[in-house]
């Protein structure tokens, strides 16, 4: 299990996008605006508009901006994931479950990374339900594909999640990436999502186990010229997919540039990314907790910043046990 730890909590580590890509002042026309605009910011109708700048089904992200209803600034900004992750996730079933056979193993494709959806102004994804991807067990040489199978085998239901965070890569020379981890819980969506069951499990620091790591390009490639906007440079590398509040041609004043690159900006900022250490097994050794790695816990996981004290012994009718004391 993977520790996801914010990048403002280290913010000598925190990747920024190059300086050298906000210098320009080139004013954009609405006819400029026109060509990254889109009816509605679907999966589908952003997949056509990026088709044209020549993404071509491969993992990508892509910042969406709903403007206000006079057009004249952004109102909000989300994140949105694209394509198909090129690789099938292997993973041992029982990292997961405890119960699971050790030979088990689970397998992911992600075929259409569309189906992680982000809240307005968040980096990570909502919980999404194993339903949504598509998935088989083998256990040794046979495939599992009824679910009393699965679930007599050890192996109870799951949901995902994506955090993502500017790469390191990010700059003049290498263009935009966002550097993405897929995690993995042994709970349902709908139970992770559940606040009385799981009230902290919205915190993008929740613990989970990692099954990939990964890097996507930003796109479309507003930081080369000459491919957006006729070569304009017009002061952000960061070029998002525009839902007017009216049509253009009846705006009453021009869409503020600045409010829309800060709005980018501040989206991808916000950075969250996957950190190796500490992680919960670590937590789990440290704090003497008789618990397997991955068997669904009477009691939450932990947090990363969670401090654990030191279980005491306890009698009881001559027996002893330990007591732990979580502060969550």
């Amino acid at each position: 299990m993977t520790v996801i730890k914010r990048f403002s909590d280290n913010q000598a580590n925190m990747p920024e996008i190059d300086r050298l890509l906000f210098r320009g002042t080139e004013q954009l026309t609405a006819e400029d605006w026109a060509t990254v605009t889109a009816t509605d910011l679907s999966s589908r109708t952003v997949g056509q508009l990026l088709g044209k700048y020549g993404w071509e089904g491969k993992a990508a992200a892509t910042t969406g901006i709903r403007l206000k209803p006079d057009n004249t600034g952004p109102e909000a900004a989300r994140l949105m994931l694209l394509g198909t992750w090129d690789s099938t996730l292997k993973i041992q079933a029982k990292k997961v479950f405890a119960e699971a056979d050790q030979d088990t193993m689970l397998e992911i494709e992600l075929d259409n990374l569309a189906v992680f959806r982000f809240n307005e102004g968040s980096m990570a994804s909502r919980y999404t339900p194993q339903e949504a991807v598509k998935y088989r067990l083998i256990p040794g040489e046979r495939v599992l594909r009824d679910e009393d199978d699965r679930m007599a085998q050890g192996i109870g239901d799951f949901s995902l999640r994506i955090i993502a965070g500017l790469s390191k890569a990010c700059g003049v020379k290498y263009g935009l990436w966002l550097q993405l981890t897929v995690l993995i819980f042994h709970l349902s969506a709908e139970h992770m999502i559940d606040q009385e069951v799981m009230p902290k499990a919205e915190d993008p620091a929740w613990p989970g186990v990692k099954l990939v790591e990964g890097q996507v390009p930003i796109l479309p490639l507003a930081w080369k010229k000459r491919q957006l906007f006729g070569g304009k440079d017009w002061g952000a590398p960061i070029c998002p997919i525009i839902t007017t509040g009216v049509p253009w041609e009846a705006a009453p004043g021009p869409l503020d540039q600045k409010e829309v690159i800060e709005a980018c900006r501040s989206l991808l900022n916000k950075g969250t990314a996957a950190d190796s250490s500490p992680t919960v097994e670590a937590m789990l050794k440290k704090w003497e907790r008789p618990q397997p790695v991955g068997k669904p816990a009477e009691k939450e996981w932990p947090g990363p910043e969670v401090a654990a004290e030191k279980p005491k012994a306890k009698k009881g009718n001559g027996k002893f046990f330990l007591v732990f004391k979580w502060n969550i």
